[in-house]
């Protein structure tokens, strides 16, 4: 299954994609297992007992609870989803094409078809379970489900209320199938709507026999009947699992003959990471997506694509409220309607990708990793093009467990190494060329990010191509009013500019100047990491020991603190950047002004900012801080931090901080710890 997606000609295996499904659900609903499904990527079996034996014997043994991994010449390899936008230039349809779409004339079926009919002008057919001939004319003469109900008890005055609620359903449902096609026939596309059961081989091939030729097929059919699996019948998973699965071998079988040149199959984000109660839909739209490959390998001729949709928000399966219910309890992200059409069109443009994922940053879903990007500070892209990518971000208490950390009179703040991280993930997903970024010039905050009263505050982050290496970054955020809606002009809070190489510049060796030592210094940390002296705690205290203070000159140790959730469920992320270390450079700053002016001082520009390569957890840096320029309102640092083999790992140069406070005498510390510096002298 892993290995599927690597594009060779090495076969690949449906069956086996439907068997991790149900394996993945497994491993939700049994969180005690053991569960492990592993790709041998073997063309010959028998030549690699060993190493498949060495293979299985790590993932039985080891603590990795990956579920779905692969080994291949000794290497093992995992699944995991990058974000970026679709590729231009496919057209999986074209204007003169005919369509056939399965899974009826409503919900998200219908959400697409209709943004498609405004695009495009070809013939449209349509297969639906339902039958949606003309309405029986007592029952069209209700207006709502109320009245409809009324003439339902008066025809079937023995039916049960469960019963009755069922016809009431389907009727609704014709109903509104049938006003559906009539708007797509109105926007000016031909339009024809087959009653057909996909799961039938024969009513399939019956009702394609005699139609127009088919360029396109989209597989939107589906089921849902969440059930544990020790509670799930045959009988359910087979209604479920073969509407996917049947439905689209039939499908695939009837149109032999046709001129396709695009298959489009619905997935679901759960044949990536499983769901509890749902081991008949993961298992069928995994099985899809290897299916879809296959196809397109035996018909290179054949553009064949899954696209696996998180929960649509006003349309679909989620409407129901039991649903609902449950998928908000786990803190799924819905997918807004509208975006989600955006997503599909865009998606016929790309011909590349075999498989797109949709999903939200659903950290509780997700326990294999595979939504842990390197792009924690982005939620989504909101505008691309060649030159400019804009993403969105809403930071919240509840998510963003490091804004607990760092607080002023009680109002949580965004770090300046937040921004210069969320920045940095924006040039690299805008650059998409897995380049690092190796320096930040021309830094600047002009207005700080509060989260006032604890409320979710949503900002963009923009990355606009400025050479052939650089980008210029901003944070920006609009006011919103009660109603959702943004006004006025946007408020920058930061910007700079990335330069981006694919590899790390050649580090310098750091000179480290004599300077006093505390002989026996108390609790640092206790003495720094006070809510008067530096507002941050907990995941930012990072500096641990003073090695040496001159007045001008401060050098320190600095290490990664104990793990703790940084956003929720997450305790280490994958930074473009080093948050907590950039952070403890910044507050070096802060602590030589606690220890002489008494200024408190946050960041405010940095003149150029250099990386020699990733910081690394568990290692202990030393950071060297120079005082080379003090103002009225401002103070100018020059800062180093260095690995244990006396290398620069970052180098800040013009590092200026502005005076917002200053201490009260009460909490000055600066003879505390002068007082052990000299003695130590």
């Amino acid at each position: 299954m892993v290995f599927a997606y690597d594009r060779s000609d090495r076969p690949v295996y449906p069956a086996f994609a439907g068997m991790a499904g149900l394996f993945k659900t497994v491993a939700r609903e049994i969180p005690a297992a053991r569960v492990k499904v592993v790709d041998l990527a073997a063309g010959d079996p028998d030549a690699i007992l060993d190493e498949a034996a060495e293979a299985l014997a790590t993932e039985i043994c080891g603590r990795d609870r990956r579920v779905e991994v692969g080994y291949q010449c000794g290497r093992r390899f995992g699944l995991g989803l990058v974000q970026a936008p679709a590729a231009a230039g496919g057209g999986l349809i074209g204007p003169d094409d005919t369509v056939l779409v399965t899974g009826g004339a409503r919900g998200v079926t219908f959400a697409v078809l209709q943004e498609l009919a405004r695009r495009w002008r070809g013939e449209l057919i349509v297969l639906g379970r339902s039958r949606i001939d003309q309405e029986d004319p007592e029952l069209a003469g209700a207006a709502d489900e109320a009245g409809l109900m009324a003439l339902l008890r008066r025809r079937h005055p023995e039916e049960k209320p469960v019963d009755l609620k069922r016809r009431l359903t389907r009727a609704m449902a014709a109903r509104q199938s049938r006003q559906n096609i009539e708007a797509l026939g109105w926007s000016g596309i031909r339009v024809r709507y087959l009653a057909v059961d996909v799961t039938d081989a024969a009513e399939v091939e019956k009702a394609l026999q005699d139609g127009p030729a088919v360029n396109v097929l989209i597989h939107a059919a589906g089921l849902e009947e969440s059930q544990p699996l020790a509670k799930k019948s045959l009988a359910q998973f087979a209604r479920v699992f073969d509407t996917k699965v049947a439905g689209l071998a039939h499908l695939l079988a009837a149109l032999q003959g046709h001129p396709l040149h695009s298959v489009i199959g619905f997935s679901s984000v759960t044949a990536r990471l499983g769901n509890a109660g749902q081991a008949d839909y993961t298992a069928a739209n995994d099985m899809l997506g290897r299916m879809l490959q296959r196809h397109g390998q035996a018909h290179p001729e054949t553009v064949c694509k899954a696209l696996a949709w998180t929960a649509w928000d006003g349309a679909g399966m989620a409407t129901r409220e039991t649903v609902r219910q449950v998928l908000t309890q786990r803190g799924l992200t819905f997918l807004p309607l509208e975006q989600g059409v955006g997503f599909f069109i865009d998606e016929l443009a790309d011909a590349a990708a075999p498989e797109a994922v949709f999903t939200g940053p659903d950290r509780a879903m997700d326990p294999d990793g595979m939504l842990a990007p390197p792009a924690p500070f982005i939620d989504a892209r909101t505008a691309h093009t060649v030159e400019e990518n804009v993403f969105r971000r809403t930071l919240t208490m509840e998510r963003d467990r490091f804004l607990e950390d760092h607080t002023r009179a009680g109002v949580p703040l965004f770090l300046g190494a937040t921004g210069i991280e969320a920045m940095a993930e924006a040039a690299v997903l805008g650059d998409g060329r897995g380049r690092v970024p190796v320096e930040l010039a021309d830094f600047h905050i002009p207005y700080g990010i509060k989260l006032l009263k604890g409320r979710p505050k949503t900002i963009e982050i923009g990355a606009r191509k400025d050479g052939a290496d650089t980008y210029a970054c901003t944070i920006e955020s609009h006011f919103v009013d009660p109603a959702g809606r943004s006004l006025g002009e946007a408020k920058r809070h930061f910007e700079g500019r990335f330069t981006l190489a694919g590899r790390w510049p050649t580090a310098p060796a750091v000179h480290w100047p004599d300077l006093p030592r505390p002989a026996a210094p108390e609790d640092v940390q206790a003495l720094l990491y006070h809510p008067r002296r530096l507002f941050m705690d907990g995941l930012f205290r990072t500096v641990t020991a003073v090695d040496g203070f001159d007045g001008q000159r401060l050098a320190v140790r600095i290490a990664h603190p104990e793990a703790r959730e940084f956003f929720a469920g997450q305790t280490r992320p994958c930074f473009v950047t080093d948050v907590q270390l950039i952070d403890a450079m910044f507050q070096t700053g802060g602590m030589l002004e606690v220890l002489t002016s008494g200024d408190i001082v946050l960041p405010y520009e940095i003149r150029r900012m250099t990386w020699y390569g990733p910081p690394r957890r568990g290692p202990v840096y030393r950071c060297l801080t120079e005082r080379i320029a003090s103002a009225e309102k401002t103070v100018t640092y020059r800062l180093t931090l260095a690995d244990e083999a006396g290398r620069a790992v970052v180098q800040i140069e013009g590092f200026e901080m502005v005076k917002v406070d200053r201490l009260r005498p009460e909490d000055r510390i600066a003879e505390k710890l002068v007082g052990n510096l000299r003695k130590a002298s």
